[in-house]
């Protein structure tokens, strides 16, 4: 089960999106299918991310843009 913070996705007239870090440092945006779980936490359910990518989400805290892995439960 790969779930990420709900401020790692974006959405867009329907269509959910995250930010992945690539290896070269570039990042791509990634369409994928997503389940809210609830507790600011979704599921991805499916898309080109996988467990060990890297996301890239805002706070709200002020302090920018933060990276975080992928989890895999």
């Amino acid at each position: 089960m790969l779930l990420v913070a709900q401020s790692a996705v974006s959405e867009n007239d329907g269509v959910y999106t995250v930010t992945k870090l690539n290896e070269d440092g570039s990042t791509e945006r990634v369409t994928v299918q997503v389940k809210y779980l609830g507790e600011n936490v979704y599921q991805i359910l499916s898309g080109n991310v996988k467990s060990g990518d890297t996301v890239i989400f805002d706070t709200t805290s002020g302090l920018g843009s933060l990276v975080r892995n992928v989890s895999i439960m």
